[in-house]
């Protein structure tokens, strides 16, 4: 994991220079020193460290926000801060929300292993929801909805502009590329599930499963219209799927931790900004 910065406020033009580690701040004295009384006691003490740190208030606590280098959707520019089509509009409702945080490029596979682990403050940006992961964390309200999904593919796999899903995904001939623990939606899901197609798994990052589509490893993929006007070239194609229902929403997905009045006070933000009403993201999570 790379952490970027920690900021306890955010100003998406100018906001504050990247710290190199994360510190509490705010009643910051009292409640360090007390938590290296606490270390030195050993067991019974870090057990305690946790009431400590439960009732420190939210402006000495600090949440960390995995995000993934991902263009247009989150990408930390020259000045270190994370923006995006969704890192954009998160950052805005922690910032209103009084919640202090730092940006973390962590892969997708351990994001979900910190969060449903259910240990400290953990968010991950963009996250679909799903009642497995509803199980095991807390989501936000939406950051955005989805315009909808389309095949990236090869061109040599000779597809037609337009196909109807359940049809390409039936179709045993053609290798889909799919990432290990990520949602392609409800909808799409089942239709994998249930017309078991030929798939190829990987646990590698969407900009390494693109490289694994143009080297011929499979044939296509599963994009939003968003994601997949960036990569189509003379070697790959956008192919609209004719049926589905419209894209779905993102959420920051946060462990069990995360107090639950942080989350509200990060869901009135967002419904306060409006930007869970028509926005647009792109990529399978």
């Amino acid at each position: 994991m790379r952490r970027m910065f920690v900021r306890a406020a955010i100003t998406p033009a100018t906001g504050s220079r990247p710290a190199r580690r994360p510190c509490l701040r705010g009643s910051g004295g009292p409640l360090r020193r007390g938590l290296a009384l606490l270390g030195r006691l050993g067991r019974a003490g870090l057990s305690a460290a946790g009431l400590l740190l439960a009732a420190a208030p939210a402006s000495a606590q600090l949440l960390t926000l995995h995000y993934q280098e991902r263009p247009p959707y989150s990408s930390a520019g020259a000045d270190g801060q994370v923006r995006g089509l969704l890192a954009t509009p998160a950052a805005r409702a922690l910032t209103a929300a009084g919640i202090r945080f730092a940006w973390v490029d962590t892969p997708g596979q351990r994001q979900l292993a910190l969060i449903q682990a259910g240990r400290g403050l953990h968010c991950g940006l963009g996250w679909f929801r799903n009642d497995e992961r509803a199980a095991q964390g807390k989501f936000s309200r939406a950051l955005y909805r989805d315009r909808g999904f389309v095949a990236l593919a090869r061109r040599d796999a000779g597809l037609p502009p337009s196909i109807a899903a359940p049809e390409l995904i039936a179709d045993r001939r053609l290798r889909l590329l799919v990432k290990e623990g990520y949602s392609y939606g409800a909808e799409l899901d089942a239709l994998i599930d249930r017309l078991v197609p030929t798939l190829v798994r990987t646990s590698v990052e969407p900009l390494q499963l693109l490289r694994m589509l143009r080297s011929g490893r499979a044939d296509w993929t599963i994009a939003t219209a968003e994601d997949a006007a960036l990569h189509v070239d003379a070697m790959l194609v956008a192919v609209t799927l004719k049926g589905l229902a419209g894209g779905p929403t993102r959420h920051l997905y946060c462990s069990g931790e995360l107090p639950d009045d942080w989350l509200a006070r990060i869901d009135a933000a967002l419904a306060a900004a409006g930007e869970a009403a028509d926005g647009v993201a792109g990529g399978a999570r």
